[in-house]
């Protein structure tokens, strides 16, 4: 599908059309039930609707520019970033780790980039709290310590920590830190203002957040979670991605093979997306994102429909994470 060029526009509130209303009015009663986060649905290169409803935990009103930590969406903005560097020659998938580290022990020899994008090469999912000061080098250290839970290629297994090597390896060939490197590759050209792990403080705009947020460095989270965003800058980077301005097409597509089924029923894994069929035959490309915080985030694409949803939220529905409620509600009332 062809994509126009993103520009740098600011997405703001938005609400129109009769599916709109109608999605308008239940997020609105959800709001009086309980319900606090700021929701985007797209058509096409078209924002029929970005709103926030009700409060987050903390007592802040969502906004269509409320800036939520998205979680592990941020896995899409690694993978992407490691297709860019192959494509400009600087890296292969193929390539194994220790083509780039000095450290890596004899029984993770074998595992390539591949692996590490599509949680195949058996390092554990996590090796330390998100907010725990953890410097690069001693944090891949320890990683690369740990037994594995298998041989690389030889099965599945979710891991935020293959992600922040993959942060590393960015790092290690670029010769830049890695926000800075997503910044000035994707977010400052694509009018990304609300997107970083920080954000300038002449930005004045809500935040849900734990305050206590330090300056880091951490080495259990990034590569892997923890971006900061609005709605608005994720719908940006949609339309870009899907566009050809981030990558060329076929280093695009490369992102949404099914490389691996999942242990969650029929998804795969292609890199930093799960693929799965709907219920209607059709194909959905989603991620969702959560943090120790409590922010919870879900970013899905129907590519037969061209629909997009973007959802995030800091609250729980009936014991359940509002996120989840309102996606497959708001899915009943999209597709009927």
């Amino acid at each position: 599908m062809s994509r126009g060029k993103t520009g740098k526009r600011e997405i703001g509130e938005v609400c129109k059309g009769p599916l709109a209303s109608k999605i308008d009015l239940f997020l609105t009663d959800m709001a009086r039930n309980g319900f606090g986060g700021t929701v985007l649905i797209a058509e096409g290169d078209d924002v029929v609707l970005n709103k926030g409803f009700g409060l987050s935990r903390e007592g802040i009103r969502c906004t269509a520019s409320t800036v939520f930590d998205i979680g592990s969406i941020t896995k899409q903005f690694t993978a992407t970033a490691i297709l860019r560097l192959e494509e400009e020659g600087l890296l292969s998938v193929n390539d194994p780790i220790k083509n780039y580290f000095d450290y890596v022990p004899e029984d993770k020899a074998r595992i390539t980039i591949h692996h590490l994008l599509t949680h195949t090469a058996g390092l554990l999912h996590s090796y330390g709290e998100d907010y725990e000061i953890a410097f690069r080098d001693e944090t891949l250290k320890k990683m690369f310590e740990r037994p594995l839970k298998f041989q690389p290629g030889t099965a599945y297994s979710y891991s935020n920590g293959g992600y922040s090597v993959l942060a590393a390896l960015i790092e290690r060939v670029t010769g830049r830190s890695f926000e800075e490197y997503l910044r000035s590759t994707f977010f400052d050209p694509l009018g990304m203002r609300y997107t970083g792990y920080s954000l300038p403080e002449q930005l004045e705009v809500p935040v849900v957040m734990d305050k206590s947020r330090k300056d880091g460095p951490y080495w259990y989270l990034y590569g892997n979670g923890g971006l900061l965003s609005t709605t608005g800058d994720l719908f940006k980077w949609h339309l870009a991605l899907h566009g050809g301005e981030v990558l060329p097409e076929l280093q695009k597509k490369r992102l949404f093979i099914p490389y691996v089924k999942t242990d969650e029923g029929t998804s795969f894994y292609g890199y930093g997306w799960f693929i799965d069929m709907t219920s209607r035959g059709t194909t959905l490309i989603s991620h969702s994102g959560e943090s120790g915080e409590g922010i919870n985030s879900d970013f899905l694409y129907y590519k037969d429909e061209d629909i997009l949803m973007i959802i995030f939220s800091d609250v729980r529905l009936n014991s359940k994470i509002a996120v989840d409620v309102i996606e497959e509600l708001l899915e009943g009332i999209i597709f009927g």
